[in-house]
């Protein structure tokens, strides 16, 4: 609104008398001239913030020699031939280069997933009831040492929010909450819908609360210690509870993701109670739970993506190698019938860092994905080159069908990828996905819901990175693991080199919480020793930073820049997150260094034979 004051150049108008009055002596009128009005006044305040740029280049570390150690036998070892040299920094500020590996946990390197892990829980799979009532799990993660974590989404009045962990064994984590059950009341009632962890350990939840009558339910979002206390750190004593839409709307935190740096970004769908508007917004805060208002406007930024119709909702969202930020959901034009109309449409929406919608995908930043009428985009992930695996559960009145689709950083249909078109799954009436997971061979793993029989189970289904069935695994592409009545997975992810469903399922008359954990052979993380790589029987694989130039090293520099022998050399393990230890070197102001480093790996006399790979990720920090 511009406000207009008055204009401080007015003034009254001059008062004038002239000329002599006959008979009678001339007098003079006087006018005294008062000054102006005191003008009104207002200010406005301009507000930028400058961006850290950064700069990030690892194409040196694509050769063979720097990235392949060929076959080696049982009981041997070998060190890459040439360097990983990754070029980075930033014009306007310091720069920190990170290593992590993608695995999310300790198990360095990893043949393909095999089936279920048998040491897990019974058979692969454990189901356990929260409190009392009704429980469903949409969430899940695993943390840096290799623990499940569970979102519980409870239903009825006077809930907490909560999440459970478990051991890599499927037991309840009795260092964690109470009994493996962390619980935080925010408000009067709330639901957790979210988790994601963060570098050290520490657990977020997200959701919404109910704060009092008239205020609707708003946006939560919490944060735990590892031991699963409330972290005073962050926002007001552990607990943000915002208010974004008005009146008694309802603000849900569907998604969290942690970016590099601590950043939290909180994906939510804002609900006007009054025109029953529906809206995705995402939130970015910082590490201690403030809106960073750097992102969109005030850090709030909008995904319009209602094409098709005013309501939008956020399903899934992941962040890729570049700090962009990819939400899948749907449009929907608000009417509830097939009457020859759309009803719900699917989208992809792309966000650059800084909040804005990322106009090189797709030209405007949003695809919509439209095959029947009502189509979900609810699951998504981002392979190293860009590329976005995207699956979608399509109805077409009565049957329901699952389409993955691969689509390019442009957003563009990848042609290898089944000639261009959507893989279509369609076992049954009643399919549906709950997400997808990329592992370091590129091997697509999708947590579906099927109904072979009479009854919903949880299916993980492994595709090759062409769209072709993998049958390699479980010998059909497939493994179908049985919780309960009634399976519904919600969230996949890459855990210990294998990989973890989790999702809800009926047990009696009562719905609660599983996860089902699938295996594969692993090498572990370098733990020290002082033996060269070519000897002995523990397997591990690690890296050494050979040398650095135009930047100093926080990882320590091989004094005689060979990094060949484990005695003397500083090989270390490549960390399962980006804390403090993934921090390989960092440059000065405005300066470009490079970073190079070798790999390297032993095999145990017993190691399984098959094909090892290890994902691994580079990033840039600056603040």
């Amino acid at each position: 609104m511009q406000r207009h004051a008055p204009n401080p150049r007015a003034r009254p108008r001059w008062m004038r008398a002239g000329g002599a009055l006959a008979g009678i002596a001339a007098v003079a009128l006087v006018a005294t001239i008062a000054s102006s009005p005191a003008a009104s006044t207002g200010s406005i305040t301009i507000k930028a913030r400058v961006a850290a740029s950064t700069a990030l280049d690892a194409a040196d570390c694509s050769s063979a020699a720097a990235t392949q150690f060929g076959t080696l036998l049982p009981g041997s070892g070998a060190v890459t031939s040439d360097d990983c040299t990754v070029e980075f920094g930033s014009s306007n500020s310091t720069a920190t280069l990170t290593m992590s590996q993608d695995d999310s946990s300790g198990r360095a390197m990893t043949a393909p997933v095999t089936g279920a892990d048998a040491g897990f829980g019974a058979g692969g799979i454990v189901s356990w009831p929260v409190g009392v009532g009704n429980v469903t799990s949409y969430s899940g993660i695993v943390d840096s040492k290799g623990r499940v974590i569970a979102s519980d989404y409870r239903s009825g009045g006077g809930q907490p929010m909560s999440a459970t962990r478990m051991t890599a064994a499927g037991a309840p984590d009795g260092s964690f909450g109470t009994g493996g059950l962390a619980e935080v009341l925010v408000g009067t009632t709330a639901v957790s819908y979210s988790t994601a962890v963060q570098a050290d350990d520490k657990v977020l939840l997200g959701g919404f609360a109910y704060a009092g009558a008239g205020t609707g339910n708003d946006l939560a979002v919490v944060r735990l210690e590892e031991d699963g206390d409330l972290d005073p750190t962050f926002a007001t004593g552990g607990r943000l509870l915002l208010p974004l839409s008005s009146g008694s709307g309802t603000d849900i935190a569907f998604n969290l993701a942690v970016r590099p740096d601590g950043r939290i970004l909180v994906i939510a769908q804002m609900i006007e109670s009054g025109p029953g508007t529906w809206s995705t917004v995402v939130l970015q805060l910082s590490k201690d739970g403030e809106l960073d208002t750097y992102f969109g406007t005030d850090g709030i930024a909008t995904i319009a993506a209602g094409i098709v119709g005013t309501n939008d909702a956020p399903l899934r969202a992941k962040l890729d190698s570049a700090g962009r930020l990819v939400v899948t959901g749907y449009t929907a034009d608000g009417n509830w019938a097939y009457a020859g109309t759309t009803y719900r449409d699917g989208y992809v929406a792309r966000l650059t860092r800084e909040g804005r919608l990322d106009t090189t995908f797709n030209g405007t930043g949003i695809r919509i994905i439209s095959y029947n009428p009502t189509d979900y985009a609810y699951a998504v992930a981002i392979d190293p080159g860009g590329d976005l695996l995207v699956g979608v559960r399509t109805q077409n009145g009565a049957d329901n069908d699952v389409y993955i689709h691969r689509m390019d950083a442009a957003g563009v249909d990848v042609p290898g990828f089944n000639g261009g078109l959507p893989v279509v799954i369609n076992v049954n009436t009643n399919d549906w996905i709950g997400d997808i997971a990329i592992d370091a061979r590129g091997k697509v793993l999708l947590g579906l819901m099927v109904r072979p029989v009479a009854t919903n189970v949880n299916r993980l289904q492994v595709l090759n990175a062409d769209g072709s069935v993998d049958n390699t695994f479980s010998g059909d592409s497939h493994e179908d693991l049985v919780a309960g009545t009634t399976d519904a997975p919600r969230s996949v992810f890459l855990a210990d080199g294998g990989a973890v469903l989790i999702g809800s399922t009926t047990v009696g008359a009562r719905t609660q919480p599983y996860a089902a954990r699938f295996s594969a052979p692993t090498i572990a993380d370098y733990a020290g020793g002082s033996a060269d790589w070519s000897v002995g029987a523990s397997g591990m694989f690690g890296s050494c930073l050979r040398e650095v130039a135009s930047a100093t090293g926080t990882w320590t520099v091989d004094a005689d820049a060979d990094c060949t022998d484990v005695g003397t050399d500083p090989w270390r393990a490549v960390p399962a997150s980006t804390s403090p230890a993934a921090h390989v070197a960092t440059t000065a102001l405005g300066v470009t260094g490079t970073a190079s480093m070798r790999f390297g790996m032993r095999v145990a006399d017993a190691q399984p034979p098959g094909a090892y790979s290890a994902g691994i990720s580079f990033s840039v920090i600056a603040p």
